[in-house]
Protein backbone atom coordinates (compact mmCIF):
# COMPACT_ATOMS: atom_id res chain seq x y z
CA UNK A 1 0.00 0.00 0.00
CA UNK A 2 3.13 2.46 0.03
CA UNK A 3 3.47 4.96 -2.71
CA UNK A 4 6.63 3.60 -4.52
CA UNK A 5 9.34 5.01 -7.32
CA UNK A 6 12.78 4.35 -8.11
CA UNK A 7 15.30 7.30 -8.17
CA UNK A 8 18.97 7.17 -8.63
CA UNK A 9 19.23 3.56 -7.47
CA UNK A 10 17.00 4.22 -4.46
CA UNK A 11 13.56 2.55 -3.81
CA UNK A 12 11.29 5.14 -2.19
CA UNK A 13 8.82 4.33 -0.13
CA UNK A 14 6.07 6.83 0.54
CA UNK A 15 3.04 6.56 3.43
CA UNK A 16 1.09 3.11 3.46
CA UNK A 17 1.49 1.21 6.89
CA UNK A 18 3.68 -0.08 8.74
CA UNK A 19 3.90 -2.99 11.26
CA UNK A 20 4.50 -1.65 14.56
CA UNK A 21 6.04 -4.70 17.67
CA UNK A 22 4.86 -4.61 20.60
CA UNK A 23 6.40 -7.75 22.08
CA UNK A 24 8.08 -10.66 21.06
CA UNK A 25 4.79 -12.55 19.97
CA UNK A 26 3.40 -11.32 16.31
CA UNK A 27 0.46 -11.46 18.27
CA UNK A 28 1.57 -8.20 20.23
CA UNK A 29 1.70 -5.57 17.35
CA UNK A 30 -0.92 -2.65 15.53
CA UNK A 31 -0.07 -0.91 12.31
CA UNK A 32 0.24 2.19 12.12
CA UNK A 33 0.47 4.48 9.10
CA UNK A 34 3.89 5.42 7.79
CA UNK A 35 4.79 9.32 8.69
CA UNK A 36 7.67 9.56 6.65
CA UNK A 37 9.73 8.95 3.33
CA UNK A 38 11.32 5.86 3.21
CA UNK A 39 14.14 4.59 0.57
CA UNK A 40 16.61 1.35 0.10
CA UNK A 41 19.64 1.57 -1.43
CA UNK A 42 19.98 -0.99 -4.77
CA UNK A 43 23.73 -0.18 -5.60
CA UNK A 44 24.40 -1.80 -2.43
CA UNK A 45 24.06 -5.77 -2.03
CA UNK A 46 21.17 -6.93 0.10
CA UNK A 47 18.88 -10.02 0.84
CA UNK A 48 15.58 -10.33 2.54
CA UNK A 49 16.58 -10.29 5.95
CA UNK A 50 19.90 -8.33 5.22
CA UNK A 51 19.15 -4.55 4.14
CA UNK A 52 19.03 -1.09 5.52
CA UNK A 53 16.09 1.25 5.63
CA UNK A 54 17.41 5.13 5.10
CA UNK A 55 14.07 7.56 6.57
CA UNK A 56 13.47 11.06 6.60
CA UNK A 57 10.66 13.40 8.21
CA UNK A 58 8.09 15.02 6.45
CA UNK A 59 6.39 18.73 6.34
CA UNK A 60 3.20 18.44 8.44
CA UNK A 61 1.83 19.88 5.19
CA UNK A 62 2.19 16.76 3.15
CA UNK A 63 -0.71 14.31 3.84
CA UNK A 64 0.88 10.69 4.19
CA UNK A 65 -1.52 8.20 2.03
CA UNK A 66 -1.77 4.92 0.44
CA UNK A 67 -2.51 3.56 -2.90
CA UNK A 68 -1.89 6.41 -4.54
CA UNK A 69 0.80 6.97 -7.61
CA UNK A 70 4.47 7.76 -7.52
CA UNK A 71 6.50 8.54 -10.38
CA UNK A 72 10.20 9.04 -10.87
CA UNK A 73 11.78 11.19 -12.82
CA UNK A 74 15.61 12.17 -13.06
CA UNK A 75 15.64 13.87 -9.92
CA UNK A 76 12.14 14.25 -8.81
CA UNK A 77 9.74 11.93 -7.15
CA UNK A 78 6.54 13.15 -7.87
CA UNK A 79 3.12 11.73 -6.37
CA UNK A 80 -0.62 11.93 -6.33
CA UNK A 81 -3.65 10.71 -5.05
CA UNK A 82 -4.39 8.26 -2.09
CA UNK A 83 -6.45 7.03 0.91
CA UNK A 84 -6.19 9.00 3.80
CA UNK A 85 -5.21 6.43 6.91
CA UNK A 86 -8.84 6.12 7.95
CA UNK A 87 -9.65 3.14 6.31
CA UNK A 88 -6.79 1.71 8.92
CA UNK A 89 -9.32 0.85 11.61
CA UNK A 90 -6.33 -0.96 13.38
CA UNK A 91 -4.32 2.35 13.48
CA UNK A 92 -3.43 4.21 16.99
CA UNK A 93 -4.18 7.27 14.74
CA UNK A 94 -6.49 7.94 12.15
CA UNK A 95 -6.02 10.65 10.34
CA UNK A 96 -9.84 12.33 8.75
CA UNK A 97 -9.82 12.53 5.08
CA UNK A 98 -9.99 16.36 3.78
CA UNK A 99 -13.20 17.57 3.14
CA UNK A 100 -12.48 20.18 0.32
CA UNK A 101 -12.12 18.59 -2.97
CA UNK A 102 -8.64 21.29 -3.54
CA UNK A 103 -7.22 19.01 -0.93
CA UNK A 104 -6.73 15.71 -2.27
CA UNK A 105 -6.18 16.48 -6.23
CA UNK A 106 -2.68 17.82 -5.70
CA UNK A 107 0.94 16.70 -6.88
CA UNK A 108 3.55 16.45 -4.67
CA UNK A 109 6.94 15.89 -5.63
CA UNK A 110 10.07 15.22 -3.57
CA UNK A 111 13.85 16.64 -4.76
CA UNK A 112 16.40 14.01 -3.86
CA UNK A 113 19.59 15.88 -4.07
CA UNK A 114 17.98 19.10 -2.21
CA UNK A 115 15.52 16.77 -0.22
CA UNK A 116 12.89 19.37 -0.06
CA UNK A 117 9.26 18.87 -0.65
CA UNK A 118 7.25 20.87 -2.97
CA UNK A 119 3.35 21.34 -3.96
CA UNK A 120 3.35 21.51 -7.36
CA UNK A 121 1.83 25.16 -9.35
CA UNK A 122 2.03 23.95 -12.66
CA UNK A 123 -0.09 20.77 -12.19
CA UNK A 124 -2.92 22.74 -11.24
CA UNK A 125 -5.66 20.53 -8.95
CA UNK A 126 -7.30 16.57 -10.36
CA UNK A 127 -10.14 14.84 -8.91
CA UNK A 128 -8.52 13.11 -6.07
CA UNK A 129 -8.04 9.80 -6.70
CA UNK A 130 -6.85 6.53 -5.74
CA UNK A 131 -6.22 2.93 -6.72
CA UNK A 132 -5.91 3.90 -9.97
CA UNK A 133 -2.87 2.07 -11.81
CA UNK A 134 0.01 3.97 -12.71
CA UNK A 135 3.35 3.78 -14.72
CA UNK A 136 6.67 5.81 -16.35
CA UNK A 137 7.70 6.75 -19.85
CA UNK A 138 11.69 7.46 -19.24
CA UNK A 139 12.37 8.01 -22.63
CA UNK A 140 9.65 11.05 -23.05
CA UNK A 141 9.99 11.63 -18.93
CA UNK A 142 6.22 11.49 -18.92
CA UNK A 143 4.02 9.52 -16.46
CA UNK A 144 0.68 8.07 -17.09
CA UNK A 145 -2.70 7.38 -14.26
CA UNK A 146 -4.94 4.92 -15.59
CA UNK A 147 -8.63 4.72 -14.29
CA UNK A 148 -8.55 4.88 -10.14
CA UNK A 149 -12.00 5.85 -8.16
CA UNK A 150 -12.74 8.24 -5.10
CA UNK A 151 -14.80 7.64 -2.11
CA UNK A 152 -15.25 9.12 1.66
CA UNK A 153 -10.95 7.87 2.45
CA UNK A 154 -10.24 9.99 -0.03
CA UNK A 155 -12.54 13.01 0.28
CA UNK A 156 -15.38 13.58 3.20
CA UNK A 157 -18.88 12.26 2.16
CA UNK A 158 -17.91 11.31 -0.89
CA UNK A 159 -19.79 8.13 -2.45
CA UNK A 160 -18.22 5.49 -4.37
CA UNK A 161 -17.31 7.06 -8.05
CA UNK A 162 -14.80 5.66 -10.50
CA UNK A 163 -13.49 7.21 -13.21
CA UNK A 164 -12.39 6.38 -16.54
CA UNK A 165 -9.96 7.52 -19.24
CA UNK A 166 -6.02 8.45 -17.97
CA UNK A 167 -3.83 11.67 -17.25
CA UNK A 168 -0.43 12.16 -18.10
CA UNK A 169 2.00 13.84 -16.09
CA UNK A 170 5.26 16.05 -18.11
CA UNK A 171 7.64 15.61 -15.55
CA UNK A 172 9.69 17.65 -17.36
CA UNK A 173 7.36 21.14 -15.87
CA UNK A 174 5.28 18.99 -13.48
CA UNK A 175 2.03 19.91 -16.08
CA UNK A 176 -1.06 16.99 -16.44
CA UNK A 177 -3.07 16.66 -19.60
CA UNK A 178 -6.27 14.67 -19.82
CA UNK A 179 -7.02 11.67 -22.84
CA UNK A 180 -9.82 9.61 -23.71
CA UNK A 181 -8.53 5.98 -23.36
CA UNK A 182 -11.40 3.36 -24.54
CA UNK A 183 -12.93 0.75 -22.02
CA UNK A 184 -14.27 1.32 -18.35
CA UNK A 185 -12.37 2.75 -15.47
CA UNK A 186 -10.05 0.50 -13.47
CA UNK A 187 -9.88 0.57 -10.15
CA UNK A 188 -6.09 -1.56 -8.87
CA UNK A 189 -4.28 -3.90 -11.34
CA UNK A 190 -0.99 -3.53 -12.74
CA UNK A 191 -0.02 -0.63 -15.94
CA UNK A 192 3.55 -0.62 -17.39
CA UNK A 193 5.61 1.03 -20.14
CA UNK A 194 7.06 -1.22 -23.02
CA UNK A 195 9.50 -0.04 -25.18
CA UNK A 196 8.29 -1.77 -28.30
CA UNK A 197 7.70 -0.13 -31.86
CA UNK A 198 8.18 3.01 -32.75
CA UNK A 199 7.21 4.58 -29.48
CA UNK A 200 6.00 1.74 -27.17
CA UNK A 201 2.94 1.01 -26.05
CA UNK A 202 1.29 0.65 -22.43
CA UNK A 203 0.07 -2.67 -20.88
CA UNK A 204 -2.81 -2.70 -18.16
CA UNK A 205 -3.45 -5.95 -16.68
CA UNK A 206 -5.90 -7.18 -13.73
CA UNK A 207 -7.70 -5.33 -11.18
CA UNK A 208 -11.89 -4.80 -11.14
CA UNK A 209 -13.53 -2.44 -14.05
CA UNK A 210 -16.80 -0.32 -12.96
CA UNK A 211 -18.96 1.51 -14.86
CA UNK A 212 -17.68 5.25 -15.26
CA UNK A 213 -19.58 7.46 -12.02
CA UNK A 214 -21.26 6.56 -8.84
CA UNK A 215 -20.93 2.79 -8.22
CA UNK A 216 -22.75 0.72 -5.78
CA UNK A 217 -20.89 -2.53 -3.85
CA UNK A 218 -20.17 -5.27 -6.13
CA UNK A 219 -20.59 -3.75 -9.30
CA UNK A 220 -16.71 -4.45 -10.27
CA UNK A 221 -15.59 -7.03 -12.93
CA UNK A 222 -12.56 -8.59 -13.14
CA UNK A 223 -9.95 -7.47 -15.89
CA UNK A 224 -7.71 -9.32 -17.76
CA UNK A 225 -5.23 -8.19 -20.33
CA UNK A 226 -5.47 -4.63 -21.99
CA UNK A 227 -2.76 -3.66 -24.55
CA UNK A 228 -2.76 0.43 -25.88
CA UNK A 229 -0.78 1.81 -28.28
CA UNK A 230 1.11 5.10 -27.93
CA UNK A 231 1.62 8.03 -28.29
CA UNK A 232 -1.05 9.55 -25.59
CA UNK A 233 -3.71 10.10 -26.03
CA UNK A 234 -4.17 8.23 -29.21
CA UNK A 235 -4.63 4.95 -27.73
CA UNK A 236 -6.50 1.87 -29.76
CA UNK A 237 -7.29 -1.44 -27.49
CA UNK A 238 -5.73 -4.58 -27.93
CA UNK A 239 -6.68 -7.94 -26.47
CA UNK A 240 -9.52 -6.72 -24.54
CA UNK A 241 -10.25 -9.31 -21.20
CA UNK A 242 -13.31 -8.21 -19.93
Amino acid sequence: MHIVGILNNRLYLDGGETRMMIGDSPNESFYETNPRLLWVDLSVPFGYSNYTVTSRSKPDTVPSLALGAGFASTRRFFRFGGYYPMNNMSARHLETSPGHTDEVGLTWSYDALSEVWAREPNAGILTGLAAGVSATNPFTNEAYFLGGGQDSWVLQGSPDFYVDGMVSLNMTDASWRNGTVPGPAISGGFLEYLPIGEKGALVSFGGMSFPEGVAGAGSGKPVGLVFFLYPFPEFLPRWPCP
